[in-house]
């Protein structure tokens, strides 16, 4: 069995800090956080959708300190996710270059699956396909799945460990 693995510093809360950056420099409004997650699940995108989506949102005006409304769009959003989506493209690269051919060759037959809330930004899965040439699809229920995974490898693990008591504590007796 083969493994691969590396570790992204891009998380969910990093997206959230550069839409909320992008938006301070571009209209000098600053919004908070839980405004960036309502813009990134509503418009975000890290390729051009057909048509631009727009999103009208409250935030206090950085020169007045007064409450602003500014009008983003999914253009804004995908200008805002480069520096992220440019880590994360260079992190799958990075391991597919040091993954033993073998897996290598299973993952571009099978294709990538993406799990998490960022796979469901829109053109995630194209933007992935694009940098590297292999097939990604979204997983059913992206945001779920990993969790259900570490729950039933946890309880893998749990039988194997009272396996693993119940023949010491044999071994002991005898």
């Amino acid at each position: 069995m083969w493994f691969a693995s590396t570790s992204n510093r891009c998380r969910r809360g990093r997206l959230r800090q550069c839409i909320i950056q992008y938006i301070r420099e571009r209209y000098q409004v600053l919004v908070g956080n839980q405004t960036a997650e309502e813009i990134k699940m509503a418009i975000g995108c890290v390729n051009p959708r057909p048509e631009a989506l727009v999103m009208t949102v409250k935030g206090r005006n950085l020169s007045t300190g007064l409450p602003q409304e500014v009008d983003v769009t999914s253009v804004d959003v995908m200008h805002a996710l480069t520096t992220p989506c440019r880590d994360i493209l260079y992190a799958v690269r990075t391991i597919l270059e040091k993954t033993d051919p073998e897996l290598v060759a299973d993952i571009s037959r099978s294709g990538i699956t993406l799990t998490g809330g960022g796979s469901l930004l829109y053109g995630f899965d194209q933007l992935i396909y694009r940098s590297t040439g292999i097939a990604c699809h979204v997983a059913d229920d992206a945001i779920l799945c990993v969790a259900l995974g570490c729950g039933k490898s946890m309880n893998g693990s749990m039988r194997c460990r009272s396996t693993v008591n119940y023949a010491r504590q044999k071994l002991m007796q005898e």
